[in-house]
């Protein structure tokens, strides 16, 4: 749909935005500023990859891949010490308790 609207439609609305913040979740209990240089790190967005290198450029991003349970699993065999998520789907599976750092 183009940015102009035609004059026949209209926004009824528009709903509330879940919370856009990203989270970081160690399974060892780490914070980012905690976690041991030279550590894996997963994430499957770009995005995070490039801002999780800017602050910390002594860790190594992995991407993972898969639906949720399986990049939990994933980040535990790989021995990674820990993983970005959306904080809005942590919170949609009822996973924020698993939640390090926003």
């Amino acid at each position: 749909m183009t940015s102009d609207l035609p004059p026949e439609l209209f926004l009824a609305c528009v709903p509330i935005r879940e919370d856009p913040r990203d989270a970081f979740v160690s399974p060892s209990g780490f914070r980012l500023a905690d976690v041991p240089q030279g550590a894996s790190i997963g994430t499957s967005s770009l995005r995070r990859t490039c801002q999780l290198l800017e602050r910390r450029p002594d860790l190594r991003a992995v991407p993972l891949r898969g639906n949720v349970q399986t990049r939990i699993q994933k980040t535990t065999e790989m021995g990674s010490l820990g993983r970005f998520w959306r904080l809005a789907g942590l919170r949609r599976l009822g996973l924020k308790d698993r939640l390090a750092r926003y």
